[in-house]
């Protein structure tokens, strides 16, 4: 064997290993991009999951601002009584309003992790549409009821707990919102 013939077997047993190597490190890269895209997308999901729900509780607030409805279009020929149930339709969808948005977030990166995580989270994300539409129609309800629409004394007082909240958080949409956020991060568990 001369010492050509040495030279060029090592330099095949080179190229061959530097192959080989770069293979493994782009196998690492990869699998480590997979693991790291997983995991930014359940922590996004599961982020703006947990800023619904905050926006949620904040728009069920008793509580309001004078002025809070003053950027309301009125007509010219509102009576008093029905001015004060527009205004508060109006208030109760416009604090609605950013967990509506963070809602539409959610579902979009929802699509977004179900492609990187193949899994299907439609069945975790539809509690939290539930109960943004448990609102909004509570809301609306109110203010038919407002108008003379009739309700029973308990359909009253479910649809204001609904809107309004108890002063605890404990009623049945914070329980809703709370299970929701509890199977999302169960879940998403593996991932984050």
């Amino acid at each position: 064997m001369t010492g050509r013939e040495i030279l060029e077997m090592a330099s095949t047993a080179v190229v061959g290993a530097s192959a080989a190597i770069v293979a493994i490190l782009a196998f690492v890269g990869l699998t480590e991009w997979r693991r790291r895209a997983r995991f930014e997308a359940a922590r996004k999901m599961l982020g703006l999951a947990k800023k619904f729900s905050s926006e949620i509780q904040q728009s069920r607030s008793p509580w309001g601002y004078q002025g809070e409805a003053d950027d309301r279009p009125r007509s010219t020929h509102e009576a008093e009584d029905n001015a004060a149930a527009l205004d508060e339709r109006y208030v109760r969808m416009k604090r609605l309003q950013p967990s509506a948005e963070t809602l539409r977030e959610l579902m979009q990166s929802t699509w977004e992790a179900e492609a990187v995580l193949k899994n299907d989270l439609s069945r975790e994300i539809q509690a939290f549409v539930h109960i943004h539409n448990k609102i909004a129609l509570a809301v609306e309800q109110q203010y038919f009821r407002s108008k003379g629409a009739e309700s029973t004394k308990d359909e009253f007082v479910e649809m204001m707990t609904i809107i309004y909240g108890p002063p605890k958080p404990d009623d049945a949409i914070s329980t809703m919102l709370q299970e929701a956020t509890s199977q999302l991060q169960k879940t998403l568990k593996k991932h984050i």
